[in-house]
């Protein structure tokens, strides 16, 4: 069955613009991504960074999977790491007081927004490829007070200016805005033309 040309048009700009949504880069050259994961939190985070414009703190050496969004603050610690100041972005990401795991694996990457600091692995050389994990078992967004969300941390300005997003996915099923309005787009455009095809 063909579909008339007005429902084609429809259907076509509906799926090109789900495609640009779900094709379009993140903000951010480093992003957490926090989800629940049947029943656990699970933080995955994966990209690289620019440490233009941040200024050298310090170096320390520890262990820790922390998350505690009343401080937006979410770190994945795993050995010596290097210390910079200079991040802006928000206080929190929710209300919570925080938790630890001992589950995780991959680099060292973290976010302390209550002082503006960002941690990286000890010599970390900009524009390398980082990736971590942290499972925070038995535990769901209402027990880690985690608000959903896109969190946003940048440093530098334009000229050397880069970021790091911590990105809360709230519960599977709900769309996010601009989905929901391309898909919405897409429905009245085939209930426009079946009203038609009915009248003819």
């Amino acid at each position: 069955m063909r579909l008339p040309a007005c429902l084609n048009a429809a259907v076509f700009a509906a799926a090109c613009g789900l495609a640009v949504a779900a094709a379009a880069p993140a903000e951010a050259a480093f992003t957490f991504t926090v989800q629940q994961n049947g029943p656990d939190v699970e933080v995955d985070g994966s990209g690289s960074l620019q440490l233009s414009g941040l200024s050298f703190v310090g170096s320390d050496n520890d262990t820790l999977n922390e998350i505690s969004p009343n401080i937006g603050f979410l770190t994945r610690l795993d050995g010596p790491f290097d210390i910079y100041g200079g991040l802006s972005g928000p206080a929190a990401f929710g209300p919570g007081a925080g938790a630890q795991t001992t589950v995780g694996g991959g680099d060292t990457i973290g976010v302390n927004a209550g002082n503006g600091r960002l941690v990286v692995p000890a010599g970390y050389v900009s524009g390398t490829l980082l990736a971590a994990t942290m499972i925070f078992e038995n535990q769901t967004f209402a027990t880690l007070g985690l608000t959903p969300g896109t969190y946003v941390y940048s440093w530098g300005g334009q000229t050397f200016g880069d970021s790091i997003t911590i990105e809360v996915v709230g519960p599977t099923g709900v769309p996010e805005p601009a989905t929901a309005l391309l898909l919405g787009a897409g429905l009245v455009g085939l209930a426009g033309a079946r009203r038609r095809r009915a009248a003819g």
